[in-house]
């Protein structure tokens, strides 16, 4: 299956084929680790790491004697753990994603001139109907805000259609308000909130379910 658009003629919406897993594999990465910022800020301004900055502040300053300086070096290195712990939570959570990518349920890409600018990746959703699980949808950063993300969602639909799907599924973190928007714009609904443990309860990742139903016999 393949589309093209008057006006985009030069970029080309189509299946992916084995020979587009390495660049899809590297826009998934990209599309992932590109948050390691918003993570750092999202997980400093949570409650527990909050009590610990203040906490250990206090314990430094007060009771160990420290100064302003022994609070300012734990604040630091705090923070630098924070920082590195969202890097390498993004990597792995990067990594494994890309390893699914062989095993999807089928994938769509969006290229121009043979390369590849963006990708859709969907799995098989168990469960008690047969749906799709939108596990990945990426473009590259500077192809962005052309409607190509638009574009493989509707090819996405499409080939849902094709496969018998009677739903499309997708998780879309607090970090992905853009991906959330871009899937609500194109009529999926919100099936509710949850929060994925980071560190048990004490830190978390609010996450939204969407959802897409379609037209089955």
């Amino acid at each position: 299956m393949q589309t093209s658009d008057n006006m985009e003629s030069d970029f080309v919406i189509r299946d992916a084929t084995p020979q587009d897993l390495a660049a899809r594999a590297e826009l998934v990465r990209c599309s992932i680790t590109e948050y390691d910022l918003e993570a750092f800020f999202m997980l400093f301004f949570q409650e527990l790491t909050l009590h610990v900055c203040v906490l250990g502040g206090a314990v430094v300053f007060i009771f160990l004697g420290g100064g302003a300086g022994a609070a300012a070096a734990l604040l630091l290195a705090v923070l630098g753990a924070l920082g590195a712990g969202a890097a390498l939570a993004h990597r792995a959570a990067a990594e494994r994603l890309a390893a699914r990518l062989p095993a999807e349920l089928y994938g769509v890409v969006a290229t121009r001139g043979g390369r590849v600018l963006g990708s859709a990746s969907v799995a098989e959703c168990w469960g008690p109907r047969r749906s799709g699980w939108l596990q990945a949808l990426a473009v590259a950063p500077g192809w962005r805000r052309r409607g190509l993300a638009r574009r493989l969602l509707a090819h996405v639909r499409a080939r849902a259609l094709v496969e018998g799907l009677e739903s499309l599924e997708a998780a879309a973190s607090s970090l992905q308000a853009p991906a959330a928007a871009l899937l609500h714009a194109a009529g999926w609904e919100m099936r509710g909130s949850y929060h994925r443990p980071l560190l048990g309860a004490a830190l978390t990742l609010p996450m939204t379910r969407m959802g897409l139903e379609l037209p089955h016999a």
